[in-house]
């Protein structure tokens, strides 16, 4: 059965230590990066494979959660299930814009 990591499910379940470590890892950078869409992106951890699953606003945050969970992984299997609903960018908070951080914004 697949584990899954949210800010308060963070068992280790059927998953071995080193997959369970890594959906924690993985979580936890999609919790930090600075975008409350991608913490609201579920990790869960089956065997050999991270999975994400969620709604974001925007493909640019199901393709940064995409990036960001293969920089913390490095290599392996990653299957990348979020869902684009354009409705879920009505609650996105001030400075998800879909710009990337740091670039000048254009008027």
């Amino acid at each position: 059965m697949p584990q899954v990591f949210t800010q308060t499910a963070t068992t280790a379940g059927d998953a071995c230590p080193e997959t369970h470590c890594l959906g924690k890892r993985v979580a936890g950078a999609l919790r930090s990066c600075g975008f409350p869409a991608l913490a609201r992106v579920d990790v869960s951890a089956d065997q050999d494979r991270i999975r994400l699953r969620g709604r974001v606003g925007s493909y640019y945050h199901k393709q940064l959660a995409q990036t960001i969970a293969r920089q913390v992984m490095g290599g392996g299997c990653l299957v990348n299930d979020v869902q684009v609903d354009g409705r879920a960018a009505e609650g996105i908070e001030a400075g998800e814009s879909g710009s990337i951080p740091g670039s000048p914004r254009v008027a």
